[in-house]
């Protein structure tokens, strides 16, 4: 039989008897920590849709208030999230409030921008955007500007910079 070993370098056994050998209260201490693991891990969405970019709100503001108000993460998880600051995403969302104080009105989501994007920090979010719907949805610029309800000048732009910087 084969044994799994950990990254720690302990045999399931090794972590079994580690376990045996705790209170009760350390038990329930660490049941509630994985719990909260797990709960957290659960509510990661995978996806942004487009439509949150269509409104008066940066595309900064929009990603917050929407991870915020629709999955119930706090500030501090956002910022792990999208890899920024936490006193931003603070500012951010502060600023999405006053100007959007109602929730977004979510449809069925036709396009979708993986989360995992927003972490790298070489591009800003509006040029993430903008290139996923060109590069990987191919999408025409001008079906990206009545997505993104944005002038084609400023989807030039972007596209033109995202492209810059993924290149250099």
């Amino acid at each position: 039989m084969v044994v799994a070993r950990k990254e720690s370098g302990k045999t399931v056994a090794e972590l079994k008897k580690d376990i045996s050998a705790l209170s009760a209260s350390e038990l329930v201490s660490m049941q509630s920590h994985i719990k909260e693991a797990l709960r957290t891990k659960q509510q990661l969405p995978a996806h942004i849709p487009v439509s949150i970019f269509a409104t008066e709100l940066s595309p900064a503001e929009a990603v917050v208030k929407y991870l915020k108000e629709h999955h119930s993460l706090t500030l501090s998880e956002i910022a792990k999230l999208i890899n920024r600051d936490q006193r931003g995403i603070w500012g951010s969302y502060a600023r999405s409030k006053r100007k959007r104080p109602d929730a977004f009105e979510l449809g069925s989501a036709i396009h979708t921008i993986p989360i995992s994007c927003f972490s790298d920090r070489s591009k800003s979010i509006l040029e993430h955007v903008v290139t996923h719907l060109k590069d990987e949805k191919n999408l025409k610029p001008a079906q990206i500007c009545s997505l993104l309800n944005k002038k084609p000048s400023t989807i030039w732009t972007a596209y033109q910079r995202g492209r810059r910087k993924q290149n250099a």
